[in-house]
């Protein structure tokens, strides 16, 4: 199952990232949910479907990553 990250929308298009990293456009229209930026959607060859929990994952890590960053600073 492919992985990929809205980056953006833009023009009726959602940006979205690769696990490669390049970029691809995806038509709104395509979908039957919202999309916002930082939304993680799963890609099964046939449909797109979007996770929640891996964004709710990724949210954790950066907030344990940026606490660990001010206890770093503040120790200095």
């Amino acid at each position: 199952m492919e992985k990929l990250i809205v980056d953006r929308i833009e023009d009726g298009f959602a940006v979205a990232e690769k696990e490669d990293l390049s970029h691809i456009r995806l038509p709104e229209s395509d979908f039957t949910f919202d999309l916002s930026e930082g939304d993680i959607l799963l890609f099964d060859g046939e449909k797109y479907i979007k996770s929640d929990t891996e964004k709710d994952e990724k949210k954790q890590k950066l907030l344990l990553l940026q606490e660990k960053l001010k206890e770093k600073s503040k120790n200095k």
